[in-house]
């Protein structure tokens, strides 16, 4: 690459990172309106913020459904995905029935 190439791919690179920063700000304000139901999804689970399926790739949401306790698993479904209680309880119910 040429000098003029790199200094393109800096700018450009500059770019993005100004926008993922804007972006970043503009969902935590979503977020902290709280009167929408909206919570923010937990980090601690990688698979389900890549748009894996929360259930399948979460082994104690699986537990909870092999044990039949719907509330604790519609809980941590919550807790995955910042999904509203009732979107939750639709989801692991939907789950449970197959």
């Amino acid at each position: 690459m040429n000098e003029q190439e790199n200094q393109n791919t800096d700018t450009r690179i500059t770019a993005l990172e100004n926008e993922v920063k804007r972006l970043t700000m503009l969902v935590d304000r979503i977020y902290s309106y709280s009167h929408l139901g909206i919570r923010k999804p937990s980090l601690d689970n990688p698979e389900v913020l890549s748009g894996a399926d929360p259930i399948a790739a979460d082994v104690q949401l699986q537990q909870f459904i092999k044990e039949g306790n719907q509330i604790a698993a519609a809980k941590r479904y919550v807790e995955l995905t910042g999904a509203g209680l009732l979107e939750a309880k639709n989801a692991v119910t939907k789950y449970m029935g197959r």
